[in-house]
């Protein structure tokens, strides 16, 4: 009988070598904040990013239709929306809470069954999109059951009103941080867009300018979700102009890409062209 065979060398261990930040790749995707006024082109800037997929929740996407849109910001390729908004009963209050799960499982199967097709996900706007979280935290945490002031439905000029106490946020806030870290982890171009919030004193100054969203841990880490947080507002002539650098009234802003200070009339082609 032949002697067994001499077992193979282990193959020698590769040499361990550190990265440069030179060699680092990066992703090529952006994560983009961008928050103004309503009618400061929000929904118009987000729609030059490379075949957006929108999140409608703020319904106001058919500006992307409009020939004035396809002309301005030269837009061939096509934008896919999907809209999605609570049934709400004659006074207005929401019936069951489904919007935000449908909007996250369509992500979700989007991801998974239509990724070819687009190459952004636009969420249109994390505004309204937290308010569709905290129905849904509230359901989940049955406190529209057991909260007190939810159960009296107090009255606002004769329409009832549920309010929620202080207790009633913290599921809301773990449902929407979870949906915002899960969102941007994403291998796609996010853009959010969100209303915002002027802060006044008694003078009626305005002390400073932020996205609209609820809750101090969530404005905490606005920073770390986007690497880009942009203010779009219009000037005199109608002219859009892009902040991206923080000044005495809008502290939160943030550009990690370089995108210049002051851009009139952005779109995401030239936001590329110009930043370094």
């Amino acid at each position: 009988m032949a002697a067994d065979a001499a077992p193979a060398p282990a193959p020698a261990p590769e040499p361990f070598k550190l990265e440069t930040v030179e060699e680092q790749k990066e992703s090529g995707y952006w994560t983009v904040l961008l928050f103004g006024a309503p009618g400061a082109g929000k929904t118009s800037l987000a729609g030059t990013f490379p075949r957006p997929l929108f999140i409608d929740t703020d319904l106001k996407t058919l500006t992307l239709r409009s020939k004035w849109f396809k002309e301005w910001f030269k837009a061939d390729a096509p934008a896919f929306v999907r809209q999605f908004t609570e049934d709400t009963d004659e006074n207005g209050l929401f019936i069951e809470a489904k919007a935000f799960l449908e909007a996250t499982r369509f992500i979700n199967r989007a991801m998974s069954k239509a990724a070819d097709q687009f190459d952004t996900i636009v969420v249109d706007s994390l505004t309204t999109t937290q308010g569709l979280a905290m129905n849904l935290g509230l359901e989940l945490a049955q406190r529209r059951e057991r909260s007190k002031t939810m159960q009296e439905a107090r009255r606002a000029g004769g329409i009832p009103v549920p309010l929620a106490t202080q207790a009633d946020y913290g599921a809301e806030m773990a449902v929407f941080e979870q949906f915002v870290s899960q969102l941007v982890a994403l291998p796609k171009h996010i853009v959010c867009t969100a209303h915002e919030r002027e802060q006044t004193n008694n003078k009626g100054q305005i002390l400073s300018v932020d996205p609209y969203l609820i809750g101090s841990r969530i404005r905490s880490l606005i920073g770390a979700w986007f690497e880009e947080i942009w203010h779009l507002d219009t000037d005199n002539h109608h002219n859009r102009i892009l902040t991206t650098q923080s000044d005495h009234q809008k502290k939160c802003i943030q550009t990690r890409h370089g995108v210049p200070n002051g851009l009139v009339n952005p779109t995401f082609p030239r936001i590329l062209e110009v930043s370094r």
